[in-house]
């Protein structure tokens, strides 16, 4: 999707629906740079929330997790730039800013 603001475009462009953490992921991108829109749970607070690893002690595979009963709610979410990738809610006024900010506008 194209977003013309005045004689500036802003793009709107899907990447994929294949991510590890997140079910979908847009890109925005303007003349004055880019962002980023994940689908993620509505839960998650950041990047590192998304993804959990346990070690095994002497090389031996930990036993799995006990299954989460908690039905997960996607929301799409924008993402900070690095290195602290958090997330924050989608509003009006924040896609608003964000749509400015890539517009340099």
């Amino acid at each position: 999707m194209v977003v013309k603001i005045g004689p500036k475009s802003v793009v709107l462009e899907p990447i994929g629906t294949l991510l590890v953490g997140a079910k979908g992921r847009v890109d925005i991108i303007g003349p004055a740079g880019k962002a980023q829109l994940l689908l993620v749970d509505g839960k998650a607070s950041g990047s590192a929330s998304l993804i959990h690893v346990t070690v095994g002690v002497d090389w031996k595979l930990p036993s799995a997790p006990a299954k989460s009963k908690r039905e997960i709610e996607w929301e799409w979410k924008i993402v900070t730039r690095p290195p602290e990738r958090r997330f924050i809610k989608i509003t009006q006024q924040s896609l608003f800013q964000l749509i400015m900010e890539v517009a340099n506008g």
